[in-house]
């Protein structure tokens, strides 16, 4: 079997439970999570430049080797974002499935940053309890103090 045949092998055959796991933890490592699955699979259509992608068992041999060749070398969701599918044409379904990736993205920085208090009065007055705490503690601490010495 030559290379032009075995390019066409890997072509028309479906990937392998080792390569979709392999893919899986690409995507833990990179911060997915099980719920991810939309997102994951969006990504992976948008870099293999797919119309869509139902299921990574969709995959065939070659496309998962090369996406996992691209996912081994990105670090973190930064560099994926920036991942060669960027470059597609904006009317494309990869670059659609792209667009819709980042819009999943931007509304889990704003599930996370809806977490910690934006204004800076609710930071002071938050900070403002946490003093108040410390030094309630502090002041029945030194009380206790006088008390045991008191009662010497």
């Amino acid at each position: 079997m030559n290379v032009e045949e075995w390019s066409a092998e890997l072509a028309v055959r479906p990937a392998t439970d080792n390569q979709v796991g392999c893919l899986h933890r690409h995507f833990e490592r990179l911060g997915y999570r099980r719920a991810d699955r939309d997102a994951r699979l969006a990504t992976c259509a948008a870099l293999l430049g797919l119309d869509g992608l139902a299921t990574m068992t969709d995959l065939r041999q070659g496309q998962a080797g090369q996406l996992a060749r691209m996912l081994a070398g990105i670090r973190t969701r930064a560099q994926l974002a920036a991942a060669p599918g960027a470059q597609l044409p904006p009317d494309s379904p990869g670059a659609r499935a792209r667009a819709m990736f980042a819009r999943w993205e931007e509304a889990e920085a704003r599930k996370e940053a809806a977490r910690w208090p934006a204004s800076a009065k609710t930071k002071t007055r938050l900070l403002a309890q946490l003093v108040s705490r410390y030094l309630a503690a502090e002041l029945a601490a030194r009380q206790r103090q006088e008390g045991t010495r008191d009662a010497r």
